[in-house]
């Protein structure tokens, strides 16, 4: 949930700019994982994409071992 909810603020904070959104909170989620002692040995998958409204561009970005596909 913690993408869901900061990532029009984030996103606002970075005048726009998707990568720079999608790097900040990802970094967030890893630590925030890593600051649990129970997930030590775990790791972190996401998938996520935005779809910006007024030119209908597509940002994808992954992290750990996780995949997208755009199919039409």
């Amino acid at each position: 949930h913690l993408f869901q909810e900061t990532f029009s603020q984030e996103l606002a904070q970075q005048g726009g700019n998707v990568h720079a959104a999608f790097e900040l909170l990802f970094d967030q989620l890893q630590k925030r994982v890593a600051s649990h002692d129970q997930w030590n040995h775990q790791g972190t998958m996401a998938v996520v994409s935005f779809i910006k409204p007024y030119n209908r561009k597509i940002y994808t970005a992954t992290l750990g071992e996780s995949r997208a596909y755009i199919l039409r």
